[in-house]
């Protein structure tokens, strides 16, 4: 803890106070997502990496407060420095930044570059216009009860059904193709009820998309010296189902475990509610 909090001091000066003097500075006020700061990327053949953080709630100096998302990156960090963005930006918190040129527009969304982190101040409109955003009320249908907000990801709202003989976690991911709009829940869940009314056939279309694409990829790269080879049919029903997402735009993704089938790796079935096609890949 005292490490992450002096390298968050190291970083408040003294750039940070010069950023605060300089007259010509862009200043964000923001409120941090659920995430926080931490983590990043790096591009193909380069050696440095780059970090980000969100603000759920933003303005620019004293401007109009904002609600669509501001992605901050953070570029030229070693993969050593990166965990100490967790100290400097924590989930949830108020933080005030300056950054290196005015924020623009990217496919639709907001960004902007870190030129340093500032000292914090008080801002109670955006605390306000954040809240809902980090806490919204538990989603409730009819017919499958309450689903209520992921901490990290507030806009996922999951609860526990069984499917076919078998519980999984049901997720509702309201943001997935960007801010949820007012009727986003209505929309995922019309989605969720009419796979659930034909679960049976749905279950059989998501495992034929997993054989489609991996049934000779096992056979002839997966399954081991000597082991005894596998039917199509029995391939399929080796899978087991943990978990169901449905989006407002009616795409979806189901969640498999391998049974050690490709030595622990998940597969994931996508759903393309435009081509009306699944998807199936390995991950892990």
């Amino acid at each position: 803890m005292l490490r992450r909090l002096l390298a968050a001091f190291a970083l408040l000066t003294p750039s940070a106070l010069m950023a605060q003097a300089d007259g010509e500075a862009i200043i964000i006020t923001g409120v941090v997502d659920a995430m926080g700061g931490g983590g990043g990327f790096q591009n193909q053949g380069e050696t440095r990496w780059t970090s980000s953080v969100h603000f759920v709630a933003w303005r620019e100096g004293d401007g109009p407060v904002r609600t669509d998302t501001l992605r901050v990156e953070i570029p030229d960090q070693r993969q050593s420095d990166l965990s100490k963005w967790e100290a400097v930006f924590p989930p949830r918190t108020l933080v005030r930044i300056a950054i290196r040129a005015p924020v623009r527009e990217e496919n639709g969304r907001a960004k902007a570059v870190l030129r340093a982190p500032l000292p914090r101040v008080e801002d109670a409109a955006l605390l306000a216009a954040a809240n809902p955003l980090l806490n919204p009320p538990p989603l409730t249908d009819p017919a499958f009860g309450t689903f209520t907000s992921d901490l990290q990801f507030p806009q996922w709202f999951r609860q526990k059904r069984e499917w076919l003989g078998r519980e999984i976690a049901v997720v509702l991911t309201l943001d997935y193709a960007g801010p949820p709009g007012p009727d986003a829940g209505a929309q995922a869940l019309a989605r969720l009820h009419a796979v659930w009314d034909a679960r049976e056939a749905w279950d059989a279309r998501l495992r034929e998309a997993i054989a489609a694409d991996y049934y000779e990829v096992w056979t002839d790269n997966w399954r081991e010296d000597g082991q005894s080879p596998v039917s199509r049919e029995a391939f399929k029903a080796r899978f087991t189902l943990e978990e169901a997402e449905f989006s407002p735009d009616g795409s979806f993704t189901f969640t498999f475990g391998d049974d050690d089938l490709f030595w622990s790796h998940g597969m994931m079935v996508s759903y393309d509610p435009e081509t009306d096609a699944l998807h199936a890949e390995m991950f892990g």
